[in-house]
C-alpha cells in the first residue's frame, strides 16, 4: 500500500466508472431504438437542462424556458404523441459523451435527448439574436435525437419547430 499512488487509483476507478455508465446509457438508447412501441401518449412537458464545467443556474435564461414554452404549447394542441413517456428533457453539454453521462433516467415518464455545444464559454459574448439561434437549434437538435430514437412524428416536431422558428426570426430584435 505504501508504493500505491492513491490519486492515480482513484483516477483511474473513475474513468472505469464513467466508461461503464456511458456503455448503461448507450445501452438503455439501443433498447430505446430496437422497440416496436405506439406512440399513444400525449406531450405534458418540455425542459431544457445543461451540464458543463463552472457554469451556473441560469446560464440559457429566458431563451430556454421561452422556446421550450411556445414548442410544448404547439406540440399539445397538435395532439402530438409519445410511446411510453410523457416528458421530454433535453440535455446539453460539451460533448455527447458528457451529455449522455449526465443523462440518468430515474424514471419512465420522461426521456432525455442530447445536443451538444462546443464553445459554450463564448455565448455570453453572443448578442441576442445569436443567443436566441443557439437556443433554438440545441432545443431542435435534442428533439430530433428522441424523435429519431423513439420513432416519433417526425414531420409534425419540424413543423412545429419551423413554426416557432419562423416566429423567432420574426419579432423585431
Amino acid at each position: 500500500m505504501q508504493n500505491t499512488d492513491l490519486v492515480k487509483l482513484s483516477e483511474q476507478y473513475e474513468s472505469l466508472l464513467y466508461q461503464e455508465e456511458l456503455k448503461r446509457r448507450i445501452d438503455e438508447r439501443q433498447e430505446r431504438e430496437n422497440r416496436t412501441i405506439e406512440n399513444k401518449k400525449l406531450i405534458r412537458d418540455l425542459r431544457f437542462y445543461y451540464h458543463f464545467t463552472n457554469i451556473g443556474y441560469r446560464y440559457f435564461t429566458p431563451y430556454d424556458n421561452n422556446f421550450c414554452d411556445k414548442i410544448l404549447n404547439k406540440l399539445r394542441d397538435r395532439k402530438f404523441k409519445l410511446p411510453d413517456y410523457t416528458h421530454l428533457y433535453i440535455r446539453v453539454s460539451d460533448s455527447f459523451e458528457n451529455a449522455l453521462y449526465h443523462t440518468t433516467r430515474s424514471e419512465n415518464w420522461f426521456v432525455c435527448g442530447i445536443a451538444v455545444l462546443k464553445d459554450y464559454m463564448d455565448y455570453p459574448k453572443k448578442n441576442e439574436a445569436e443567443k436566441k439561434k443557439i437556443v433554438f437549434d440545441l432545443i431542435r437538435e435534442g428533439l430530433n435525437d428522441i424523435a429519431k430514437i423513439d420513432n416519433l412524428d417526425m414531420q409534425t416536431l419540424n413543423q412545429v419547430l419551423d413554426e416557432v422558428e419562423s416566429e423567432i426570426n420574426d419579432v423585431p430584435k
